[in-house]
């Protein structure tokens, strides 16, 4: 993580689950909302780390697409595991559990064919002008190494040619 940026983006998640579980605590119980919060984060927390360490290691991940790829799958298996806890936690019947898990499956796979049909075009439209620029971002432009003698960035003397 870097910043203060990325703190108050972790903070969205915290926000909502300390919501939840004051939703849940007036509507039900403060055990309830408490216990709400405790399986928020339960997996939440390992989400978020693994969003984290997958930022830091994108040149490891491959394309945009393997990227996308794992944004899905991290919420998708956010959203199956939350269901499964909560099942686990709060269903009496295990009929009930298991249809709390296939409706949340089955919500994951549609928001995966969804995510991957709107990427598609993006995506596409990305990878065709990363194609036609050169390493300077410009197409065509190649940079010139600096002068031996210039130690400072930015340098005034080094241009793009081309």
């Amino acid at each position: 993580m870097s910043g203060r940026a990325d703190l108050r983006l972790l903070a969205v998640p915290a926000a909502v689950a300390l919501v939840g579980g004051i939703v849940v605590g007036l509507a039900d119980s403060w055990h309830g909302g408490l216990v709400t919060v405790a399986l928020l984060a339960a997996v939440g927390v390992p989400a978020l780390a693994l969003a984290v360490f997958a930022t830091g290691n994108r040149d490891r991940l491959g394309s945009l697409r393997s990227q996308f790829a794992l944004i899905a799958a991290i919420a998708a298996g956010q959203l199956v595991a939350t269901a499964v806890l909560f099942a686990l936690v709060m269903f009496l019947s295990p009929h009930d559990a298991l249809l709390a898990v296939v409706v949340g499956a089955f919500c994951g796979a549609v928001a995966l064919v969804a995510a991957r049909l709107l990427a598609r075009g993006v995506l596409g439209d990305v990878e065709h002008v990363r194609d036609g620029l050169g390493p300077s971002g410009r197409a065509g432009a190649t940079w010139t190494s600096p002068p031996a003698d210039v130690t400072g960035w930015p340098c005034s003397r080094v241009r793009p040619s081309g």
